[in-house]
């Protein structure tokens, strides 16, 4: 490692290696501009020359947004790196003020962390992207899903795959608290669950309307949305002919060592996702709840 004095038209960022840039801390660093303080940057220099930003990218373009494009500035120049260790270092030093969940997820895909990976490609594998972005395919709830592919892969690929193929894609759709409660489904009830069929009874329903009356129900529980989800689902599910799932409020009885206990995933999806679960059911009729509830009930956010 080295420090050098860099002219800032130099420097360059990666995406692969950095968060995405944030508008308005670039420009209330510039409207609080002291050049003096700007501090130290972190950089790595490349075989090709090239000198990517690790660690300051909001600080040099708050120069450029200022006006200043040719100003010299201190950095400590890391040399020889992979991107692989770009990415592992960008992490480190951003480990007191962190990113966003997402770049921390992209940023650990490029470092080489198995479980982001994998997570990765099953989103892949199902048209999403990781991101913050507001369009179709956009997938933001990722702090849930790795709960959930924690506990349970299978789980997890299963509720990808169903909000995918009921939803197309929908950004609505990919909602930690549905993540929450379709993976919770099919974690308790494995290969009980028809996947088919939940496509096509959850199709029916746009996500936001499934939200709705989550939150409702979730109210009459004592509980969030989340695991409103998961028995709202199962009521729509058991409205088709053919086995029916146990209503999600019934005690769980083991079949077999083998079988796999819902209450630890529960815990670790609801402290992702600030849930608190109440284990004691209330009388409500689910299902008539589903069919009655109004549509201006807020979404739960």
């Amino acid at each position: 490692m080295i420090i050098e004095r860099l002219n800032i038209s130099t420097l360059e960022v990666d995406r692969r290696v950095q968060r995405e840039l944030n508008p308005s801390w670039v420009a209330k660093i510039a409207r609080d501009l002291v050049l003096v303080q700007l501090g130290i940057i972190t950089v790595s220099r490349r075989e090709d020359g090239s000198t990517i930003i690790l660690d300051g990218q909001h600080r040099v373009e708050a120069l450029r947004f200022a006006g200043i494009n040719e100003y010299v500035i201190d950095c400590r120049v890391l040399v020889g790196l992979s991107l692989e260790e770009e990415a592992k270092t960008f992490r480190l030093l951003n480990s007191t003020s962190k990113p966003n969940k997402i770049d921390h997820f992209l940023v650990r895909v490029v470092e080489g962390d198995e479980v982001a990976r994998d997570i990765n490609k099953i989103l892949k594998r199902f048209g999403w992207q990781a991101s913050r972005g507001k369009s179709a395919g956009s997938f933001s709830a990722i702090s849930t899903l790795e709960a959930l592919y924690r506990e349970d892969r299978e789980a997890a690929w299963s509720a990808v795959q169903t909000i995918t193929e009921a939803w197309d894609n929908s950004l609505e759709s990919a909602n930690g608290q549905i993540i929450f409660g379709l993976g919770a489904i099919y974690h308790r009830h494995g290969e009980e669950v028809d996947l088919a069929r939940m496509v096509r009874r959850l199709s029916s329903i746009a996500p936001k309307e499934l939200l709705t009356r989550a939150a409702a129900l979730a109210k009459a529980r004592g509980r969030r949305a989340g695991a409103a989800v998961a028995e709202l689902a199962i009521a729509e599910y058991n409205k088709q002919r053919g086995t029916k799932l146990p209503d999600w409020n019934l005690p769980q009885r083991a079949k077999g060592a083998g079988r796999k206990a819902n209450t630890e995933l529960i815990r670790a999806l609801a402290k992702v996702a600030n849930e608190t679960v109440d284990p004691v059911p209330v009388p409500v009729d689910a299902a008539e709840l589903f069919r009655t509830m109004p549509d201006e009930l807020p979404v739960w956010r």
